[in-house]
């Protein structure tokens, strides 16, 4: 498994990079993109990302032109970050090398078994998840 996984994402990697962007900027901008505007401590949260890390992938969004942060004119201690026009035409791009990406590693593969496929991989990370929280309880 770890193998395939490699293998997948060297070339998923390679693609998103194409656009401009880290796979962790992605994992970002998407949920912006997705969810609307935030501040940087609701996406350390959502995303479970450490908040070092965040910081430096939103200043690498905003380098690039993907996010803007914006005080908030109602309380000037919170600065949401917006997706730009630039970045929204990255997150539709990005969806699309993701599919590609995806369909890609499905190559060969039925429709039903395709969906078999992806329903055993969603119940291996909700196991995977329980198992953590059960440590985490420990």
């Amino acid at each position: 498994m770890q193998q395939v996984f490699e293998s997948w994402y060297v070339r998923y990697e390679a693609a998103v990079a194409e656009l401009g962007l880290s796979v962790n900027g992605l994992k970002v901008l998407i949920v912006l993109h997705d969810e609307g505007s935030t501040t940087q401590t609701q996406l350390v949260q959502r995303m479970g990302i450490d908040k070092s890390t965040m910081v430096s992938i939103v200043d690498e969004l905003e380098d690039s032109g993907f996010v803007e942060r914006r005080r908030a004119t109602n309380d000037r201690r919170t600065v949401p970050i917006h997706v730009t026009a630039a970045g929204e035409v990255a997150a539709e791009r990005a969806a699309k090398v993701t599919d590609d990406s995806n369909n890609l590693v499905f190559a060969g593969f039925t429709a039903d078994e395709r969906t078999e496929f992806t329903w055993y991989l969603a119940r291996l990370a909700d196991a995977m998840i329980e198992t953590e929280d059960e440590q985490d309880e420990e």
